[in-house]
This record gives C-alpha cells, structure tokens and sequence, in this order.
C-alpha cells in the first residue's frame, strides 16, 4: 500500500547551494517509489524539514505512513523523538538499519546513486562555470527528483506521481531542458532600450 513505509535517507554535498543548502534528504515511498527531495543547511535541520512533509502528506493524500527506515544517526533519533512527541504523527514506527549496512536502506541509497547521477548529467549538459554548477546544484537536484517521479519505470503503467495524485502535475506537458537560456520581462526599468541591447 502507497505510504506503508518511506525510506529516509541524507547525503552531504562539498559546496552550499545559492540557498545555502549543503545537505540533501531525500524520502522514498516503498511502494510507489514517489520522491520528496528537501535540503537542509545542517544535519540537525532534519526533523524540521521532514515532519511538515509527513503532515501534508497525511493532510493532502491522506495517506498515513506507517514505517521510517533509516541509519540510526544521531539526526534520525532526534527524527524519531520529535516525531513520538507530535500527537499528529506518533503512530509512525521507525526502523533503524545496523550500522555500515546501506543494503538494508537500498531502496533510498538506490535513489539517491541515480538521482545524483542524473544530477551531474543536467549540470554537465547545461556547461555552467563551476561556481553556478555549485550554487544550483540543490536545484538540480529538486528538477532530477520531480523528473523521476513523472516517468513510467520499465513494465509500468503510470508513472509514481500519478499513482500517489491520480494524474500528472500540469507542469509535465511544459517541461524545459535544465539550464536553457530564458527571457525574463523586466518591466520595472521599461523605456525605451537599443534594439541589439539584453
């Protein structure tokens, strides 16, 4: 069933985003496979990053989790201690994988190999300068994980968006090639501008 079990996981990136993100976590529904991706400054921001979304998943889908894999890190107790304390939420058991096992975390650890992966690719094929491939990366890594959670996987018949909302988001039939060059209408500063001129 859709939202039985999510697998958590956090992953660290060497250069903050623009937004000053340095830390990506990532949530996976088991039997969907629909990914939420959310980026934190510290590991400690886990707990309050992931509970809003396992509020509006409960609120929007309707859908209670009932599971949370993860490692036993310091941030995922603290996850398990705040989520125990929300009268909302403190149904929700949570597994912790033994240590130095990613295997028993794979479906997340997965994810995250493919999306990082997709990441580099988006970046590569936008031929940023390196210091705007290090500030967009979270960006990135958002558009790779909405990206994943619209395609059909191999022998499917809907893609995990559909399968957790019912339909495709209204953003699937405009989508662009990560880092295309777009103009933007400055009409604050109108008047009147040479004709060769940005």
């Amino acid at each position: 069933m859709i939202g039985e079990q999510i697998y958590i996981d956090i992953s660290s990136v060497k250069n903050s985003s623009f937004g000053g993100a340095k830390y990506w976590i990532l949530m996976e529904d088991e039997k969907s496979h629909f990914c939420w991706s959310l980026f934190a400054t510290n590991k400690s921001d886990l707990s309050s990053k992931v509970i809003p979304v396992l509020k509006r998943i409960k609120k929007e889908i309707q859908i209670e989790i009932k599971i949370i894999r993860c490692d036993n890190a310091a941030e995922n107790k603290k996850l398990q201690e705040n989520v125990m304390n929300d009268e909302s939420l403190n149904y929700i058991k949570f597994e912790f994988t033994a240590p130095y096992t990613p295997q028993q975390n794979g479906v997340v650890e997965r994810k995250f190999a493919t999306l990082y992966g997709r990441v580099r690719a988006m970046l590569n094929g936008a031929r940023l300068p390196e210091r705007l491939r290090a500030g967009l990366w979270a960006h990135a890594a958002e558009t790779a994980t909405s990206l994943s959670n619209i395609e059909i996987k191999p022998g499917g018949q809907m893609s995990s968006y559909e399968s957790v909302y019912g339909k495709l988001p209204g953003w699937a039939s405009h989508l662009k090639i990560f880092g295309e060059v777009a103009i933007v209408a400055n009409d604050k500063n109108r008047g009147i501008q040479g004709k060769l001129e940005d």
